[in-house]
């Protein structure tokens, strides 16, 4: 439960904290917020260096290699860190801000693309059992984000450098507390001897794995690309508000798929793509059901009578919340596994080919968002089914008591 929480309450935090944000940075500041947020995600996938995939496969076999996976993640980021501050001072530069929201700016692109070792010492505790240290790392740090969010508010202090200031705030608490619980793992402490020639060794594994965190990036965001193509700016303001259920459900899927790695889960690589799937699209099912009646009844309100048009698109974005945890499981599986290339850009091209046609034939936006979710839905059951047998598509009760249990 934890661990659920620790991946879902970011972001439901963000839902409490835009009302408060969009009231006192204005659309502007709120844009450049969101602008930053999203490159700062982006960066963080390339920061990885894919290491995060591939020390979860690679650790849940054992945690001897620990030690030299940290190695490894600590020589990435040394090397990143240059382009980081690089990679802030351009993006401050192409937004425009003013000076004092430079520096603020800067620390949440680096924090954000440093991150290979924060990843390694995540799927440390995922790997080891310890999946809910890595969701108390989560929630404390969404904690401090929500309550100095609103007490800058209450307190008139809330700018778009604060607002910064305060995400990387949040940054620095998680990557704190996920390495001093990474660090308390028996027989795992301390960072290995450097080790010649790993990156030509593992090359073809994180180049693979890398893109597949990037299709895996985009597909989770595939339906605000459809959006953006078929529709208006107007349209798309309308749509961002029921957009947060896939968000959710991203992050409840990847967390299914986290713990579909934790001892006693699943006894082989089949098994794992079969239960992890069958349980995100239960799951993911479940929770867009709840997500959508929790927009319309309880979140819009909250926003006023400009989106009460966000209503026609709550359907649509229910129906992408289940093409989100259909396909994730199939794309960081077939990351991770031997011939797996052609279902992870054939996944990507099925999403950009979607929006092309859809805007080719003039669909309506609704429309366009309901005929991405049955593809990604009808790829990522074709892919497991290929993966592990049809009976993996079916509902296994005692399988999922299993997978709770761990």
């Amino acid at each position: 439960m934890l661990h659920v929480l620790g991946n879902t309450v970011p972001m439901v935090s963000g839902i409490v904290t835009a009302p408060f944000t969009a009231r006192a940075l204005g659309v502007e500041g709120r844009a450049v917020v969101v602008v930053v947020t999203t490159v700062s995600v982006g960066l963080l996938i390339l920061g990885t260096f894919g290491l995060g995939w591939i020390t979860r496969q690679e650790l849940s076999r054992g945690m001897s290699s620990a030690r030299d996976w940290k190695q490894r993640a600590l020589t990435v980021d040394a090397t990143s860190f240059l382009p980081s501050i690089a990679a802030g001072a351009a993006l401050a530069w192409v937004l425009g801000v003013g000076g004092h929201v430079v520096a603020p700016l800067i620390v949440v692109i680096s924090l954000s693309m440093l991150s290979a070792l924060r990843a390694v010492w995540a799927n440390m505790l995922i790997a080891s059992g310890r999946a809910w240290g890595y969701g108390v790392a989560n929630l404390s740090a969404t904690t401090f984000v929500v309550f100095a969010t609103v007490g800058a508010y209450v307190l008139q202090l809330l700018t778009l450098a604060s607002a910064l200031w305060i995400q990387a705030g949040g940054l620095a608490i998680q990557t704190s507390l996920v390495a001093l619980l990474a660090e308390r793992i028996p027989h795992a402490r301390g960072i290995g001897r450097a080790s010649r020639g790993w990156l030509r060794a593992w090359f073809p594994r994180i180049r693979k794995s890398v893109g597949g965190q990037i299709v895996d990036f985009v597909v989770g965001r595939s339906d605000l690309i459809v959006v953006a193509l078929v529709g208006t700016s107007f349209q798309l303001g309308l749509y961002s508000v029921p957009g947060l259920i896939p968000v959710v459900v991203y992050q409840i899927t990847v967390t299914v798929i986290q713990h579909s790695w934790a001892p006693g889960v699943a006894k082989d690589t089949a098994a794992r793509i079969g239960i992890s799937w069958r349980v995100s699209v239960l799951v993911g099912t479940f929770a867009s059901i709840v997500g959508g009646l929790g927009v319309w009844l309880v979140f819009l309100p909250l926003f006023g009578e400009q989106f009460e048009g966000s209503v026609d698109y709550i359907v649509p974005a229910c129906a992408m919340a289940a093409g989100i945890a259909a396909i994730v499981p199939a794309v960081q599986h077939a990351a991770t596994s031997d011939g797996g290339s052609l279902v992870v850009w054939s996944t990507l091209g099925a999403v950009l080919v979607n929006a092309l046609v859809a805007r080719g034939l003039g669909w309506h936006v609704a429309d366009a968002v309901v005929v991405l979710a049955v593809t990604l839905v009808l790829v990522g059951a074709t892919y497991t089914a290929r993966s592990a047998g049809v009976g993996a598509l079916l509902p296994r009760p005692r399988e999922l008591i299993r997978f709770v249990r761990g």
